[in-house]
């Protein structure tokens, strides 16, 4: 984990670096988890700007692959988060889930050694997720977002 967050909102802004193909699913998958969580906990930066919002996520993809086998990283300060994604996020069709895990880092979710979680170390695609799962994610992720908003 990256530890506990700054004040939230966040305000998540695509790397330009990033391709629009990832970036497109970037903007879905992140406006689809402030739809389950009924919050606009992740807000988005205006591309057009280098205004520093009060809990920036960067989110940016790698062309090249994680030294670690990772499909995604999140490295926190006390002010920032930067969401890497990896190649091998795309190729396994597991983008949404490990932008929502890395999300949960940047709030200050830790790994928990259960299988079949989102915030288990190894992901898995999305919709092999049960409802069970996706809902224990999103109440520890509401849990936590009331103790760090503004």
């Amino acid at each position: 984990g990256c530890g506990r967050a700054g004040t939230w909102p966040a305000y998540v802004k695509i790397d330009k670096s990033t391709n629009a193909f990832v970036s497109n699913f970037v903007i879905q998958y992140t406006l689809e988890l402030n739809e389950q969580l009924k919050s606009e906990a992740l807000q988005f930066t205006p591309p057009d700007t280098d205004k520093i919002q009060a809990f920036p996520i960067i989110v940016r993809y790698s062309e090249t692959e994680s030294e670690i086998g990772a499909a995604g990283t999140a490295e926190k300060d006390g002010y920032s988060c930067i969401v890497t994604i990896y190649p091998v996020a795309l190729r396994s069709d597991i983008l949404k889930t490990v932008l929502w895990h890395e999300y949960g880092h940047c709030l200050g979710l830790d790994h928990i050694n259960v299988s079949n979680e989102i915030m288990s170390p190894g992901v898995f695609q999305f919709r092999y997720y049960k409802k069970a799962a996706v809902d224990r994610f999103l109440n520890e992720f509401k849990m936590l977002l009331r103790m760090v908003s503004r």
